[in-house]
């Protein structure tokens, strides 16, 4: 026997009718008759009909591994189907993401093509430096490291007439003052010093925030209704989980998490410990609620 028959016949066998089941099992109504209808396209995910098919066994008094199993059969080949739909649209942004991409690299080794190309016609000049006299050191004869300047260096290439070699050089007082005469000035030595550089200041320490690592998200939900729970952590595999009255299950992420709910008024979130207000009201169906800091 079909799941929708069976459920449908145990109903109004005990004189039940679908607004009383959809407050006994807080199940939106349109979904409970979809199901008695096997039309699949208009209930949620496979694994939240898989939920409201065991509370509305659960309600009626039936076997509910039975009402899975009759169910799995009934809308075995709708499912698969619709699987290879998910699979094929899936494909296609894969493939638009993959020729977007491909686009984006040619674009860029063009341009770098293109920018090589121009250095390479139009090479780069280097301006030549302004031009700067060398300073010269002389070394004096008591070993002091002095600077050449213009005046010494023509004394130094001044070649000396036979008159002057042969007349001997008479040091003058600087008292000194005949008519006539003119005092020679001594050339000037300025000794060059080491030039000295200041001390840097120490750059203040910086903390290495490379070395801190995140602290974990953490996702806490208890059951108040029966609720089927879908939580995906970062980008991980989404783990699915049938919730109780009461219970309480816990999750842990580093960027987000990413919850769908079966039942979004049976169910109290805490996020990082404190809590969230309900997402919506009993028998709601929540999909895909990404949740961040």
């Amino acid at each position: 026997m079909a799941i929708g028959e069976l459920l449908k016949r145990s109903r109004e066998s005990q004189g039940l009718s679908l607004e009383h089941l959809a407050s006994l099992t807080r199940i939106q109504q349109p979904f409970l008759k979809a199901l008695e209808e096997e039309n699949f396209g208009h209930l949620p995910e496979q694994v939240f009909t898989k939920g409201f098919v065991r509370t509305y066994a659960q309600a009626l008094g039936l076997d509910e591994e039975e009402a899975i199993r009759q169910f799995s059969e009934s809308s075995h080949l709708f499912y698969k189907t619709h699987e290879e739909t998910q699979r094929q649209t899936r494909q296609q942004i894969e493939n638009t993401h993959k020729g977007t991409l491909n686009r984006n690299v040619v674009l860029i080794v063009t341009g770098a093509v293109l920018i090589g190309l121009l250095f390479f016609i139009f090479p780069y000049k280097q301006i030549p430096p302004q031009h700067q006299v060398p300073v010269q050191e002389k070394t004096h004869d008591k070993g002091t490291s002095l600077l050449d300047t213009p005046s010494s260096q023509q004394k130094e290439t001044h070649t000396p007439t036979p008159t002057e070699t042969s007349s001997p050089i008479v040091p003058t007082s600087p008292t000194s003052n005949s008519i006539g005469s003119k005092q020679e000035e001594a050339p000037v030595h300025v000794a060059s010093k080491p030039v000295t550089q200041a001390p840097l200041p120490l750059p203040q320490d910086i903390p290495d925030t490379t070395t801190v690592e995140k602290q974990p998200l953490v996702l806490e939900l208890k059951a108040t209704q029966i609720t089927w729970v879908v939580v995906q952590s970062d980008d991980g595999i989404p783990n699915e989980a049938l919730l109780q009255p009461g219970e309480t299950a816990q999750w842990k992420a580093t960027k987000r998490f990413v919850l769908t709910l079966g039942n979004a008024g049976g169910v109290q979130v805490w996020f990082n410990g404190e809590p969230r207000e309900l997402f919506g009201k009993p028998g709601m169906v929540i999909r895909n609620l990404e949740i961040t800091p």
